[in-house]
């Protein structure tokens, strides 16, 4: 699991590639990561936290990865509409 708040406001962060395992990420995990303009989602994914993606780069929702095939069953999903089984790499 990703934590609430983990990498909130990390202006750094760039890219993530998230490990399969990873079953959650946490309210306001991400949220002021205005770098942050790649994700890669496992397809062991369950939940995204309310606000989790808050104030990050708007190529964000262009460059978001899912290696599975039923994104629809992810709660949260929110905004995100990601290319499947591709990586960002």
């Amino acid at each position: 699991e990703i934590p609430d708040n983990c990498f909130e406001n990390c202006t750094r962060l760039a890219k993530i590639i998230l490990p399969e395992g990873i079953t959650s990420i946490g309210a306001n995990a991400f949220s002021g990561c205005v770098e942050l303009f790649s994700i890669y989602f496992p397809t062991t994914l369950k939940k995204i936290g309310e606000n989790a993606f808050t104030n990050c780069s708007n190529g964000l929702y262009d460059n978001a990865y899912y290696g599975g095939e039923n994104w629809n069953s992810v709660e949260g999903r929110g905004n995100f509409n990601p290319y499947k089984n591709k990586k960002p790499y």
